[in-house]
């Protein structure tokens, strides 16, 4: 079972851990999930393990009662591209959704690199806590749900 943990969380000399992947996560922190590298499921290679990092940064209130925010995935080889197409982004504003999950602009099939989407999503004015959910498919099969959440900067 593939698991998220903050990256602060990992000992320096981990190459993988386990914990509950519901965090949350602070803003800034990296929830990270280990996939196996090859092209199909007949031919990972489970000895090989690579870890995807999700990154919710850049949490930033507007004037206009939206916060602003940035989404990196960090996509290490994995022999097939990385495919996030179901992956929709939701705020919850003191516990209670304030937006409709967002789906990811552009592409959704990821080569290795850094993916970087900018996102945002209406929050009510006085709202204290925010949280950026999110659910992704580990190679199982298995869906896991991440959850970011702290205080937006700003107005």
């Amino acid at each position: 079972m593939a698991i998220a943990l903050p990256l602060s969380a990992l000992p320096a000399v981990a190459g993988h851990a386990t914990g509950h992947p519901d965090g949350p996560f602070a803003f800034g922190d990296s929830a990270v999930i280990a996939f196996p590298f090859g092209a199909y499921p007949a031919e990972y290679d489970w000895d090989d393990m690579r870890d995807v990092a999700f990154t919710v940064d850049g949490v930033q209130r507007t004037a206009t009662g939206e916060v602003r925010y940035e989404l990196l995935i960090t996509t290490p080889e994995l022999g097939r591209v990385f495919g996030v197409s179901a992956l929709a982004p939701q705020c919850f504003a003191d516990g209670a959704a304030s937006d409709q999950p967002t789906p990811l602009p552009g592409t959704t099939e990821l080569e290795e690199g850094a993916h970087l989407y900018e996102l945002q999503c209406a929050v009510p004015e006085g709202a204290d806590v925010l949280e950026v959910r999110f659910t992704q498919r580990d190679a199982e099969g298995d869906d896991l749900s991440i959850v970011f959440a702290g205080v937006p900067a700003g107005a």
